[in-house]
């Protein structure tokens, strides 16, 4: 099972919430939570529904605004722990500062990023319209994977990683078998594509289609 940590800061909690209520069973998942210091969530509340829902959960506190000195050392900790949790991918959902993308492509392999988008109109009545989209720009030229949000966010995420449903899954791994499932999808688009220039050896792995994994 693939390991993904979700990284979401404070203000995009409300539209990274039902991603991560979907796609958290079907990874080896730890949620990374920025609280800001705005109130719009507790962290209580972010910690029961995380009990409810069987959420691996870290929460961390940015208290300070971007021009306190300390915010440098706070991104240092973050980019250290996901260094550290050494995953397979890393959804950065997190709205920090330029410099800190600038660290991350030095201490952390970009191709397992996957950075998260915005639509420039904030969420909770943000400003700054202008200097975001300048941000975003900066963003999409510096990552290989880019997720634009539009309003059916979970589509997407489905669309550029998709995965074996849970409900497809059970005890023998039977959805191996299917013609149809996602590896024999992928074997005939590559097939289709480049014909007979190459030759394909797969052998089957059973884990990504049993329920226990």
């Amino acid at each position: 099972m693939r390991r993904l940590i979700f990284l979401t800061g404070e203000d995009l909690l409300d539209v990274d919430l039902p991603i991560v209520k979907e796609i958290h069973s079907e990874f080896d998942f730890t949620w990374i939570v920025v609280l800001k210091g705005y109130g719009w969530f507790l962290e209580n509340d972010l910690r029961e529904l995380c009990r409810q829902h069987h959420i691996d959960l870290i929460v961390l506190h940015q208290d300070f605004k971007l021009k306190n000195p300390k915010t440098l050392f706070f991104h240092f900790s973050v980019l250290g722990l996901m260094k550290k949790m050494n995953a397979d991918i890393i959804y950065d959902s997190y709205l920090g500062v330029p410099y800190m993308h600038f660290f991350t492509r030095l201490w952390l392999d970009r191709s397992k990023f996957v950075v998260a988008i915005h639509d420039v109109i904030q969420h909770h009545g943000m400003k700054n319209g202008g200097v975001r989209s300048f941000y975003y720009d900066f963003l999409m030229k510096g990552y290989k994977n880019i997720h634009l949000f539009s309003e059916n966010q979970l589509k997407l995420f489905k669309q550029r990683f998709p995965y074996t449903e849970k409900k497809k899954k059970n005890l023998l791994g039977t959805e191996a078998l299917n013609e149809d499932n996602l590896v024999c999808k992928a074997l005939q688009l590559i097939k289709k594509k480049y014909k007979n220039e190459i030759g394909i050896m797969c052998d089957v792995a059973l884990d990504p289609y049993t329920s226990h994994g």
